[in-house]
């Protein structure tokens, strides 16, 4: 285990993912996962940890004032993490090892058949946290445009269905950034199998647009809800 004191340029740079991760989630999802504990501008101490073995990017973090531990496996690719409390007494050194070895193992936020993540496996830094103020994520407040051949490809990707060639649709796609954990779309095809409005949550991978069998909602209030963002930080609005 690397351990420091200070603000190193690599604990930084975890800490602004999750910062931004933390903002994406209030835009879309109107929460963080610290919930009411989130005040801006709070600033506590925490022990903060990521991998260091070449495991995807990750970041956690121990606070005994917030009373908790976090950990993040991959923050722009997994929506998983896992929470737990520290006791009354702890040292955030001891509350991270007992994390590591108690939490990780009942509920590993790893793919299944990784290895039980070591103490050595993590770099870890003493810092001082201000939670900051929650604004829209800088694709959507910047209003960053993306290549039009990644949204050309993105809209094909959901387009008519194969055996429906000539259907007519309707697509708005939000300002997103390629970090994002999905991307919420509104999609709606009267002719297509699924005939509702709804959201589907695409995700863009090495260079590829992807969706689930179950990645869309079509629950007509949260659909309504989302639109209502989705028109606020539009991009693109696609009716063919």
């Amino acid at each position: 285990m690397v351990y420091s004191f200070g603000a190193t340029p690599a604990a930084q740079q975890r800490l602004t993912e999750l910062y931004d991760h933390w903002r994406w989630k209030q835009y879309w999802e109107d929460t963080t996962e610290l919930g009411a504990m989130y005040t801006p501008g709070r600033g506590f101490r925490a022990l903060v940890f990521w991998r260091n073995d070449g495991a995807p990017p990750s970041l956690g973090f121990c606070s005994t004032e917030l009373g908790i531990c976090q950990f993040y496996p991959d923050i722009s690719h997994v929506a998983v993490n896992t929470t737990a409390k520290t006791l009354a007494g702890d040292d955030p050194l001891s509350a991270f090892r007992r994390f590591l070895e108690g939490s990780f193992a009942q509920k590993p936020p790893l793919p299944v058949g990784s290895p039980q993540p070591k103490e050595s496996d993590f770099s870890v830094e003493s810092k001082d946290i201000v939670l900051p103020a929650l604004d829209p994520p800088d694709a959507i407040k910047e209003r960053r445009a993306r290549p039009s051949s990644e949204t050309e490809a993105l809209v094909a990707n959901l387009g008519c269905d194969p055996d429906r060639p000539s259907c007519k649709f309707h697509l708005m796609v939000p300002f997103y950034s390629q970090n994002d954990l999905w991307v919420p779309v509104y999609r709606e095809c009267p002719d297509c199998r699924n005939p509702r409005p709804m959201i589907v949550f695409m995700r863009y991978v090495e260079g590829h647009w992807w969706h689930g069998a179950g990645d869309f909602d079509d629950n007509r209030d949260f659909v309504d809800r989302t639109r209502r963002k989705i028109e606020k930080a539009l991009m693109i609005d696609v009716v063919r």
